[in-house]
């Protein structure tokens, strides 16, 4: 891990507090990769964070208000309070009962894994101990190459539709295989997108083409029906073997560039 996130969990930790990396690191560090980014859920408050951690400021990330550490070489942390469960989920079968439902923040590590996209980002770190704490089943989704929300899919589009482009992005990069139930909803779902800002839409879109594998992140999108409902102006082109070869080229030097 970079030298500079230890120094922020450090901080918190011995200010009494829980640490637990989360999401894309944790993810990305059972499958063997390079760790980048890494983000940290925590027990401490926004206040606390901000006294605890030098050279911090609040800021906001899709809608959840976090504390970001800033280092001398220009590497930030995020920290981010444990969240509290969306209020659509309550007495929804299998989550647990909380006094935190349909807050901000809560005490409560399990409630903040609900907030997570999908299983094989919603696993753990306990940066103290060493152990993985993993309670939807992330680190067997990793295994089986499998891409899958934690609760039923269309309650976890209308929660958030990002997960819907996001879940396509994610089984292209890693060339997993969507869940049989994710993937049926993910059609009858895709109207779900019109309540996101477009330029959050194309950030997380284009995000997929920066994962040097451009291509394959195409055909993810067409495979998923993704394609025709961002992009209709291209329905006469997809599935020509002329255009398909294009775009291979084009996208080829996209990876290359690593931009797209």
């Amino acid at each position: 891990m970079p030298a500079a996130d230890m120094e922020a969990m450090d901080y918190v930790i011995k200010a009494g507090h829980t640490v637990y990396i989360n999401g894309g690191a944790v993810r990305d560090g059972v499958m063997g990769k390079e760790l980048n980014d890494v983000d940290f859920s925590t027990d401490a408050t926004i206040d606390e964070l901000l006294a605890i951690v030098p050279n911090s400021h609040k800021t906001m990330a899709s809608k959840v208000e976090l504390v970001q550490a800033e280092h001398e070489d220009g590497m930030r942390t995020d920290m981010v309070p444990y969240r509290g469960m969306d209020i659509r989920l309550k007495d929804l079968s299998g989550v647990p009962e909380s006094e935190y439902f349909g807050q901000a923040y809560s005490k409560y590590l399990i409630d903040d894994s609900y907030g997570r996209d999908l299983t094989i980002n919603a696993v753990y770190y306990d940066y103290k101990t060493g152990d993985i704490i993993d309670y939807h089943g992330g680190l067997h989704d990793i295994r089986e190459k499998i891409i899958r929300t934690l609760y039923e899919p269309s309650l976890a589009f209308t929660v958030d539709p990002q997960r819907i482009l996001r879940g396509v992005r994610f089984a292209a990069r890693y060339e997993f295989t969507i869940d049989e139930n994710m993937a049926k909803a993910i059609v009858p779902n895709l109207y779900k997108l019109e309540t996101i800002t477009p330029s959050i839409c194309r950030n997380v879109v284009l995000k997929g083409f920066c994962d040097k594998c451009a291509f394959r992140t195409y055909q993810y999108n067409v495979k998923y029906g993704l394609l025709d409902y961002l992009c209709p102006m291209l329905k006469d082109y997809i599935g020509n073997a002329d255009f398909e070869e294009y775009l291979k080229t084009v996208f080829d030097y996209v990876d290359s560039q690593k931009a797209m």
